[in-house]
């Protein structure tokens, strides 16, 4: 992610993954809402649909994505998940319009009062934007608008649209709305200044050197990495990681507007194991003490993500070469090289902690075996002396 405060010190907030079972139903009406199966509301088809408090929805269900064949009739289903265009909006809503009147500037409600739903599509090329000469956000701003996003007709070489297909609340396309919410909740704080020491989920830090802006600051790249286990609450009935079919993402508690910049989101699988027994008796599974306050988690280092990995940076292990893999243009590209990386932090005297894998190798082949390890300490904390810690 990019450094958000770089030019707003002054803000602060939280940025929240719910990872599980997530309710499709946006207007919480317990009705499916799809565009293809809207009807003229003012016509002889209005018996139809069905008037909901937040929106129309169609009574039959829907038995394909596709909007009608008469081209007439995109005007009324493409129209979003509240069922109805931008007039019909302004006299369903008319209550929420007097109220937010008195409330607001005559500039702002001008503009609530042309979309009262917020949800009208604009390409992110169109004139007016080149016209008043807009900033890349702005022009992206609408771009998830579903009213009037897949138009007839389209008079540019580039398709001013979002899509061919209508919208509904089918996120996972099973023909059932679920209502259910049941997920891991993990909550990421996000505040000026965040580095590697001062924030539980930060890996590394990349500042990009030579892209500074006109007040000398540097864009400072941030990897995060949250551990699926250690979640912060627990919503619903859910048990384990085994039925997880949605993700969603929002943000909260800022001061001030933001913008998050995201170059990359993964899940990214683990095949070491932390081992949960005790290494302080001679047998074992025998169970930790529940009193112990010793985090421990495994996680990995490379060379193309953690080259410049503060205060240590990882580096190739000496004599021996990054492995060679050709690819299906004959270019011959280095692999990215990458290590296991164990952080430990309230580490008891004379306590140990260790991880395991599970896999078939025969090591008869080989005469001698090699490791490479270094200890470092987080920058908060006092530095590391020798012979504080071992290895075994």
């Amino acid at each position: 992610m990019l450094d958000p405060f770089l030019e707003r010190e002054n803000n602060s907030g939280d940025l929240y993954f719910n990872l599980g079972t997530i309710a499709e139903d946006v207007w919480r009406d317990s009705r499916m809402s799809y565009e293809n199966g809207l009807v003229d509301i003012n016509g002889a088809q209005r018996n139809q649909v069905d008037q909901t408090v937040w929106s129309w929805v169609p009574r039959t269900p829907s038995l394909v994505s596709a909007f009608d064949n008469n081209p007439s009739m995109r005007q009324f289903q493409d129209v979003g998940f509240d069922g109805v265009s931008d007039t019909n909006e302004r006299t369903k809503y008319a209550e929420f319009l007097n109220k937010a009147k008195a409330n607001l500037s005559p500039s702002a409600y001008a503009l609530l009062e042309q979309d009262p739903s917020s949800d009208n599509f604009k390409f992110f090329l169109d004139q007016d934007y080149a016209n008043a000469k807009a900033t890349v956000l702005q022009m992206h701003k609408l771009n998830n608008g579903l009213e009037n996003n897949s138009p007839v007709n389209n008079t540019t070489s580039v398709p001013e649209s979002n899509g061919t297909q209508p919208d509904n609340e089918d996120l996972n396309r099973d023909n059932t709305l679920n209502e259910n919410e049941e997920y891991f909740q993990y909550r990421i704080p996000l505040f000026p200044r965040m580095d590697v020491g001062n924030h539980p989920y930060i890996a590394s830090v990349y500042t990009t050197p030579g892209k500074s802006d006109k007040q000398g600051r540097n864009p400072r790249w941030i990897q995060f990495k949250i551990p699926i286990k250690k979640y912060d609450n627990k919503i619903g009935g859910i048990q384990d990681f085994r039925n997880i079919q949605f993700i969603r993402m929002f943000m909260t508690n800022f001061q001030d507007s933001a913008v998050l910049r995201m170059v990359d989101l993964q899940f990214l699988r683990n095949q070491w194991r932390t081992y949960e027994k005790s290494l302080q008796a001679g047998t074992d599974y025998i169970p930790t003490d529940n009193n112990n306050t010793t985090e421990f988690t495994t996680n990995g280092v490379n060379l193309e993500e953690n080259g410049s990995k503060d205060p240590v940076s990882y580096v190739v292990p000496a004599g021996i070469p990054r492995e060679v893999g050709v690819g299906q243009t004959r270019n011959i590209i280095q692999l990215n090289e990458q290590a296991l990386n164990l952080q430990f932090c309230n580490l008891k005297d004379g306590d140990a902690r260790a991880c395991f894998k599970n896999f078939e190798f025969d090591f008869r082949k080989y005469d001698r075996l090699k490791m490479f390890i270094h200890a470092e300490s987080r920058p908060s904390v006092a530095p590391l002396n020798d012979k504080d810690i071992s290895s075994f």
